[in-house]
């Protein structure tokens, strides 16, 4: 062979020794790229899990009182209605949170006595309601009842329903 075609022969070989070298590096960038993406995907769906997460935990630790109110029916049970009944008498109760934080910051409260006095006919009211809600033994007209759990029945739906 000749010169020329030794020095042009070994030419060859250094273009694709070069040209091996920069396909290297362009596939290990492309490995690269792509564990970032990949990394960046994982931590989206993290972030968007703990995100969901989050939101259901406030959903459950989140008081009851700011849910919406919803109409209550005779088929309720015993603890809703004592629970929605609380919340009515707070919402009629007024108090001065910014003035209750400053004596809560000085570890003493003592409520004025406007407010004691507002707190006394609410309780006066509810134990009223409650009183009169109430039957005597002897104002009872109905004797036809099976036997005593069918009276106690018809009692509680009576006073569902008033």
């Amino acid at each position: 062979m000749s010169e020329s075609t030794l020095a042009r022969l070994e030419l060859l070989r250094e273009k694709r020794k070069e040209a091996q070298k920069l396909n290297r590096q362009e596939l290990f960038q492309d490995a690269k790229n792509q564990r970032l993406a990949s990394l960046q995907e994982r931590r989206k769906q993290e972030a968007k899990e703990k995100f969901e997460k989050d939101e259901y935990e406030k959903d459950e630790i989140e008081p009851k009182h700011n849910k919406p109110k919803r109409r209550i029916n005779g088929s309720a049970n015993v603890d809703a209605l004592a629970e929605s009944s609380y919340y009515k008498v707070l919402d009629h109760l007024n108090i001065d949170k910014e003035e209750y934080k400053k004596q809560k910051e000085t570890s003493i409260y003592q409520p004025d006595s406007k407010t004691k006095s507002e707190v006394v006919t609410i309780l006066s009211e509810v134990k009223d309601r409650r009183m009169k809600r109430r039957r005597n033994d002897n104002d009872e007209d109905v004797d036809s009842f099976i036997n005593e759990k069918n009276k106690q029945f018809n009692m509680k739906l009576n006073r569902q329903y008033q």
